[in-house]
């Protein structure tokens, strides 16, 4: 992938990444197709934002570590959520317990995991969905190579580890119709600081995984109706009736 590309290193020694328009990310999305670029992606609403997951923003508010959470997350949540699975969750069963966590995390539940996508497109609208226009000038849709990171790094399948790590995460899509709907995979980590880890990695072994491209809030609406003609919408990426409600809501415009 050259320099010259519209998407650019995360690693950029003058920490600045200039947003691109909608046709250029198309084109872009174009050429990583063309070349079968083995990218998983994720849209953040805010650009400044760091990568973290929603368990290590809570922990950080609250002061929980992880082995107190998934103590909690074993007892409590598995006792309530049986009830509408209809059956107890196993969670010393890791592809059981796996399935358990991405559900959590696709309904809004803080997990170790971190949502990423098969699909640039649905980065993108998850990116911009909720991006306040007002308040924030660009968005950022990442790019992770997984393939590369598979290659070159070990999977541990624990949570709990003594040493950094990063493992890609496609569990089962048991009872979790959005995770097919939205083309989910995940990363679980222990690592406080995601890009500074990989900015560490690249600048010691010149190996790069992760490139960012900023897109304009200020295109914001005529993107959405654009994905919306791919069929990327609250409806598709959320196939319940919480989807299906803000979907019409937002065709026939009844937020206020």
């Amino acid at each position: 992938m050259e320099d010259n590309m519209v998407v650019k290193n995360v690693i950029v020694e003058d920490n600045t990444i200039k947003p691109i328009p909608w046709s250029e990310f198309k084109k872009l999305v174009g050429v990583l197709s063309k070349n079968n670029a083995g990218l998983i992606y994720r849209g953040q609403p805010n650009a400044n934002w760091p990568i973290k997951t929603s368990f290590q923003r809570y922990s950080e508010i609250t002061g929980v570590t992880l082995e107190k959470y998934l103590e909690f997350l074993g007892n409590d949540l598995c006792y309530y959520f049986s009830s509408r699975l209809n059956k107890k969750i196993n969670v010393a069963d890791e592809l059981e317990y796996g399935s358990f966590l991405a559900l959590l995390q696709n309904h809004g539940i803080p997990t170790p995991l971190l949502d990423w996508t098969e699909s640039p497109y649905v980065a993108t609208y998850f990116a911009l969905r909720n991006c306040d226009v007002s308040k924030c000038a660009e968005v950022s849709v990442y790019g992770f190579d997984l393939q590369l990171w598979k290659k070159n790094y070990d999977q541990p399948n624990k949570l709990i580890n003594n040493y950094p790590y990063i493992s890609i995460v496609r569990p089962f899509a048991w009872d979790n119709a959005r995770q097919i709907a939205q083309s989910s995979l995940y990363t679980a980590t222990n690592i406080p600081d995601i890009e500074k880890h990989f900015a560490e990695i690249f600048k010691t072994k010149n190996e790069r995984y992760v490139y960012v491209s900023k897109i304009l809030t200020s295109e914001k609406d005529e993107i959405l109706k654009e994905l919306d003609l791919m069929n990327i919408n609250e409806m598709t990426l959320f196939p319940d009736i919480d989807g299906l409600s803000r979907s019409l809501k937002n065709k026939y415009k009844l937020n206020f």
